[in-house]
């Protein structure tokens, strides 16, 4: 006979219960592994004895329920993205199959972001970081769609909040400049701590005259770091009133170089003009109307999901 001690071992009494199910499927909706489950049951259960089931039940379970939704994955994914677009007239989707007839269904989701001053390594890297808290490679397609969705509504989340804060707190400003103090006002708190840091580098930055005729002046922009001098070339274009520097920080990334600011310091330039401040970077980049190829207002939803 099998002791007492032993009896939730036996197959036949071992048994998942309707409440363990609906709790085991909440902690997986945040990619809690099935390890963490069961020591979360011990816990709540009072110990391993008490649990009515082992490790390896869970994982049978998440497999046949998988595999069940695996083979209605593209009828619920197409279901889900046609009810979206009755809410959003807006909103697209192309469900295509490839040679071996699955679906191509990433695209669809991942075509709309954009990453200023991120190559393409760094914009994959930061991707799979972020999506990798709410994501793994056991989620079935129809899974995946909901923690992606998951996932956004936290990042528009954390926008919120930093919309907020641009809103209603002022930036402390470490040089008290005009510039820095101009740009404190106009930037989001991200981007101008990035831009003072330019601005806080190119008091260390030295300008020496290289070339000058009647269209342009260029100047070597040198600064010294870790015992190393870096040189970057700044062009100032006489007839356009613009000036372009070498290192390209303000083509890759829309903020000026303080190789540039170190150009404005010596021509006393005290505000940042216009057309150096992108609307992205702004507070008010949010404000007005965006609209879709055709024309048409695109609406944002308001609704924030957890």
């Amino acid at each position: 006979m099998t002791p007492s001690g032993r009896m939730h071992l036996l197959r036949s009494h071992r048994r998942i219960s309707d409440s363990t199910k609906v709790l085991t499927k909440q902690l997986g909706s945040v990619n809690i592994p099935i390890n963490q489950k069961v020591s979360i049951l011990e816990v709540q259960s009072g110990g391993m004895d008490k649990i009515s089931f082992m490790k390896k039940d869970m994982y049978n379970l998440e497999c046949s329920v998988n595999e069940k939704l695996r083979n209605h994955d593209v009828e619920l994914v197409t279901e889900y993205f046609m009810a979206e677009q009755k809410k959003n007239e807006a909103f697209y989707f192309r469900i295509e199959g490839d040679g071996d007839n699955r679906e191509s269904w990433v695209p669809a989701y991942a075509r709309h972001f954009f990453a200023a001053g991120m190559s393409s390594s760094q914009r994959a890297e930061c991707s799979h970081g972020f999506f990798k808290q709410y994501i793994s490679r056991r989620n079935s397609l129809m899974d995946f769609i909901i923690r992606f969705e998951r996932a956004l509504s936290h990042q528009r989340k954390k926008e919120l909040v930093a919309d907020h804060v641009d809103a209603f707190e002022a930036a402390q400003c470490i040089l008290p400049m005009p510039m820095n103090k101009q740009m404190a006002t106009l930037y989001t708190r991200t981007m101008f701590k990035k831009f003072e840091q330019e601005l806080i580098q190119s008091t260390a930055c030295f300008l020496e005259l290289k070339t000058k005729d009647a269209s342009k002046v260029v100047f070597n922009v040198s600064k010294r770091k870790n015992w190393e001098t870096r040189v970057a070339e700044v062009v100032y274009v006489k007839d356009s009133d613009h000036a372009s520097c070498s290192c390209k920080r303000f083509e890759f990334v829309g903020i000026i170089c303080k190789h540039i600011l170190a150009l404005f310091r010596r021509d006393q330039i005290e505000y940042m003009p216009d057309k150096y401040i992108l609307k992205r970077w702004k507070k008010t980049a949010k404000s007005g109307l965006v609209s879709d190829a055709n024309g048409n207002e695109i609406k944002d939803s308001q609704i924030l999901v957890f």
